[in-house]
């Protein structure tokens, strides 16, 4: 049986904010085996309603630690429209192969194209139901970013900016 202890949480002010803070009881760093992944991209492929499904973020490289948890991004087929139920059903699932409740799973379709080219970048591929309706979304992706890429620069210029001004 996996982990059914919920992650403990507390809320904390700084500079009159507030954090919420995961406080796990034992941290330890998650280790997927091949073949819960193998189960996980099976699962994924049993879903008539999942074009692909990646796995990204900090696990399995140099700058996963035991604070780290599984990021999974799946793709909806196109035209698929899904629930906070759906998706919920999905994670639920996710979890119990994975065997934790460290496992968080975004919708391609909900996300920033900041994401999305973030997971398409640098996600590791673990299903695709049919590879022209995947390369149509990185297409699409792709066109979207380099549209918004030169506002966002120019974003993140003027905020280093302003951090530069009013703090060094």
């Amino acid at each position: 049986m996996w982990n059914t202890k919920l992650p403990v949480s507390t809320h904390l002010k700084q500079n009159g904010c507030d954090i919420v803070v995961r406080l796990s009881r034992k941290l330890e760093k998650i280790t997927l085996s091949p073949k819960q992944l193998k189960s996980m991209a099976d699962f994924a492929g049993r879903q008539g309603d999942v074009l692909a499904l990646f796995l990204y973020g900090s696990y399995g490289t140099e700058w996963q630690t035991a604070l780290s948890d599984v990021d999974l991004a799946i793709l909806p087929m196109p035209e698929t429209s899904w629930d906070y139920k759906r998706e919920l059903e999905l994670v639920a699932e996710f979890c119990h192969i994975g065997r934790s409740d460290d496992i968080n799973v975004v919708n391609l379709h909900r996300v920033p194209v900041t994401l999305q080219m973030r997971v398409l970048e640098t996600g590791r591929l673990l299903y695709v139901k049919d590879e022209i309706l995947l390369a149509d979304f990185k297409e699409m992706v792709i066109r979207r970013y380099c549209d918004f890429e030169p506002d966002l620069k120019s974003l993140y210029r003027d905020f280093d900016a302003g951090l530069r001004e009013e703090f060094l």
